[in-house]
């Protein structure tokens, strides 16, 4: 597609898999199974010996937690929240504002007036077709670079508290979690900062672990709270 040529299907338009896409989801699925039931089985409940800390003041101490609690702290606190604020805020969003002439405070471009525009042949807006899809163009690439920002903060806080509870329980699965979320965040706002949203999931492999990385940490805090209950 030419860069002055106005976007085909606009918006979320699915696109069909090749069966080399089809075996990478479904690798990427049955590892996450995988992953969860496996670790879930075999990870040992933590014992007073994988306390942190003797001192009865050290945090460690204070929630009981393991030592590889500290790898939860590491990867699903601060990894999670450099990726979030360095990578996607500043790196990719705030990029975009200055790449495609969105400053400060547009959050969001109106792309309905440049499709109005692409329709009247640029006689709305002024300069021709060719400038008129120009500007629908740059809209919807950063609209989409906006939206790979905005959309992982709807559950972040979400994220991090399920991730604090079950890395009591299960640490290595849940530091297991934060590091594939962060590969996949990383591919998932690759993919759509093409300008088509259904790009996203390019990645069969990875990009399907920004949900699958919370839904495993609802699993496991489920598997958290049994233990507490006593099951």
């Amino acid at each position: 597609m030419a860069d002055t040529e106005p976007l085909d299907g606009y918006g979320d338009v699915p696109k069909d898999k090749t069966p080399a896409e089809k075996a990478a989801g479904a690798a990427s699925f049955i590892l996450f199974a995988g992953l969860t039931a496996g670790c879930m089985a075999l990870e040992p409940a933590p014992g007073t010996a994988d306390i942190g800390s003797e001192s009865m003041w050290a945090l460690g101490a204070v929630l009981g937690a393991p030592k590889l609690f500290a790898a939860v702290l590491l990867v699903n606190v601060l990894g999670t929240t450099c990726v979030m604020i360095f990578y996607l805020s500043f790196g990719f969003a705030g990029k975009a504002r200055g790449l495609y002439g969105f400053p400060l405070p547009t959050m969001y471009a109106a792309t309905d007036i440049y499709l109005l525009d692409v329709e009247a042949k640029g006689n709305l807006i002024g300069g021709g077709e060719g400038a008129a899809a120009e500007r629908l163009r740059k809209a919807t690439v950063y609209n989409c670079h906006q939206r790979a920002h905005q959309q992982p903060l709807e559950t972040y806080t979400s994220f991090v508290a399920l991730s604090l509870v079950s890395g009591l329980r299960y640490p290595l699965l849940t530091a297991i979690y934060g590091a594939m979320w962060c590969i996949a965040r990383v591919f998932y706002s690759q993919g759509y900062a093409t300008g088509n949203p259904i790009d996203r999931y390019n990645n069969k492999l990875f990009a399907m672990w920004v949900w699958y990385s919370l839904l495993g940490l609802l699993i496991s805090t489920a598997g958290a709270a049994a233990a507490v209950a006593g099951f």
